[in-house]
């Protein structure tokens, strides 16, 4: 089967879009961090931070790689759809068992650990609850972009999600309820799920 040529016309609309909806998202969490910093005391701050970016690779953790080889393995095999369906639910089913065991093991380290105060603990319970969530937008923003659905595969987590959290930050720091750094967790994971 020849290549399929695509017009530079649309390539360069499409790479246009994209780099839009990126910077976008970029300059609404960059936002988003000002507030908060501005918002909450620095041991707060440093909780939101910790707990997301530790939230952040156990998700990258959590879907061994399947990502990266979606990409290729559904150009190879887009026309035999069989093998291709395996492949996906392969990669869902291992996603899962991956999610499931480091969710186990942040709530054990959560109730386990002697964290001096409570925050600590809670913090990382709902980062807990978040990883599935985290995990499944890297598979399938993965399985979207190897279908050439880039909308699907940009656009939720790069601006939605900012955007949505920027708005959420806004108003709990408007209405004075952007109390510690687990309500931005929590306010960081309902915007994720």
């Amino acid at each position: 089967r020849p290549p399929v040529s695509i017009p530079f016309a649309r390539l360069f609309a499409s790479s246009i879009t994209i780099t839009g909806v990126r910077l976008a998202g970029a300059a609404a969490g960059f936002a988003a961090q000002l507030v908060l910093a501005k918002t909450l005391g620095a041991t707060d701050l440093g909780l939101f931070y910790a707990v997301t970016s530790l939230v952040a690779v156990l998700g990258v953790l959590a879907v061994q790689g399947y990502p990266a080889v979606t990409t290729r393995f559904v150009s190879r095999y887009r026309e035999r759809p069989a093998r291709l369906a395996g492949f996906v639910a392969s990669a869902r089913r291992h996603a899962l068992a991956g999610t499931a065991v480091l969710v186990a093991a942040l709530v054990a380290v959560a109730l386990a650990w002697p964290f001096a105060s409570s925050k600590s603990r809670d913090g990382l319970l709902i980062g807990a609850a978040c990883l599935p969530f985290l995990a499944l937008l890297g598979h399938w923003a993965a399985v979207a972009a190897a279908y050439k659905r880039f909308d699907l595969a940009y656009i939720p987590e790069t601006l939605m999600r900012p955007v949505l959290f920027l708005a959420g930050v806004l108003t709990l720091a408007a209405v004075g309820g952007l109390a510690g750094g687990t309500v931005a967790i929590a306010l960081f994971a309902a915007v994720t799920a």
